[in-house]
């Protein structure tokens, strides 16, 4: 069977039990984390650690760490962004800012070659602002912002040639008021649609 990794951020620790369970006994499916990093990740989804793989720059580490430890996998699942946005409320800054994302995006594309057969990148979901920056604490994220980098990381992926799960546009399309269970993370039916649609794209690849 085929051995697939996953690196993802909060959204992706949400539909991660229904990619698991699709898969099934199909391939050998794992994700940054254990269990109990799972569990204690999605009890705090805004804060980047343990199963979280937080901003791009975190990405990179963390990826340079599977090279240096010889982790090798016949598919990886990488996604980035939802952090990198981040805005501080009060310099509005970003956290990474678009130059540096590009930088660890083309980092991130060259780890991927050491530790996999084939990399397949998952875009960042939308941003409902109202919902997002409605909020009295915490940082501020816009979703134009999301489209933005989007782009960076396509560019990127296109001048590689890998493929891109285009996750944005298939969860913006059934965008409700009633989808969110928080600012920015989705409810159970929609991660466990974010799951089969992952499926749908990466069978082939089985």
């Amino acid at each position: 069977m085929k051995s697939i990794f996953l690196i993802g951020d909060s959204i992706s620790l949400y539909y991660h039990k229904y990619l698991k369970e699709i898969l099934n006994d199909e391939a050998y499916y794992s994700r940054k984390g254990n269990e109990d990093e799972i569990k204690s990740a999605l009890n705090t989804p805004n804060n980047p650690y343990g199963a979280n793989g937080g901003d791009s720059e975190l990405v990179v580490s963390y990826m340079e760490s599977m090279v240096e430890n010889d982790k090798k996998y016949d598919l990886l699942l990488v996604n980035c962004g939802l952090h990198d946005i981040r805005v501080d409320r009060e310099t509005l800054k970003r956290q990474i800012d678009e130059e540096k994302y590009k930088e660890n995006i083309e980092k991130i594309v060259e780890l991927a070659l050491k530790i996999s057969n084939k990399l397949i990148w998952i875009n960042t979901t939308h941003v409902n602002n109202v919902i997002h920056n409605n909020r009295k604490y915490g940082y501020l994220r816009f979703n134009e912002d999301v489209i933005k980098y989007n782009e960076i990381a396509k560019e990127i992926m296109q001048k590689n040639n890998i493929e891109i799960i285009d996750l944005y546009y298939f969860t913006k399309n059934i965008e409700n008021d009633n989808m969110y269970r928080d600012h920015v993370h989705f409810k159970e039916n929609i991660s466990k649609k974010q799951a089969k649609y992952i499926y749908d794209n990466i069978k082939k690849y089985i």
